[in-house]
């Protein structure tokens, strides 16, 4: 009679257990996992059980995330002041290097834009600027994206 209520209250306790280790990862994010400090596997959409020492580092987004672009003086080669308005954005490719590559990402990613933006606005004349905002969205893109690699 003591040997299966022991055993019920055992297989109690091991469910308990695995339902407080589940992670269930959304769709449009993946979890960056960590066992001691140091990188151990990325969870993509789905269930997973956690394991003992794993704790979730980062949950990266895998959609495309819009940000707004710092408003700054801009001068153009003919000495004229432009002050473009504009948004960036960006999708994360790899979840591991946006972890643990740059302290802050989003920050980091507007400086390097800004500064793009004023070297390709600062060759420019002001008509130029003003008749090809496409040519400037596509050098500024190819700019960054050799940038952030």
């Amino acid at each position: 009679m003591l040997i299966p209520l022991i055993f019920c209250i055992a297989i109690l306790i091991g469910i308990v257990l695995t339902l407080t280790r589940l992670a269930t990862v959304p769709e449009d994010t993946c979890f960056v996992i960590e066992k001691s400090g140091k990188y151990e596997t990325t969870w993509e959409k789905g269930i997973h059980l956690r394991m003992p020492g794993q704790k979730v580092k980062n949950k990266v987004p895998k959609k495309k995330i819009t940000l707004p672009m710092p408003p700054q003086v801009i001068t153009t080669s003919d000495n004229r002041q432009v002050v473009p308005h504009g948004c960036i954005i960006y999708e994360v490719q790899d979840p591991v290097k946006y972890t643990y590559g740059c302290a802050h990402v989003e920050q980091a990613l507007a400086m390097l834009c800004s500064a793009s933006l004023r070297e390709i606005i600062g060759k420019l004349d002001l008509r130029s600027c003003k008749s090809a905002p496409e040519n400037i969205s596509e050098e500024l893109t190819a700019k960054v994206n050799s940038g952030s690699e």
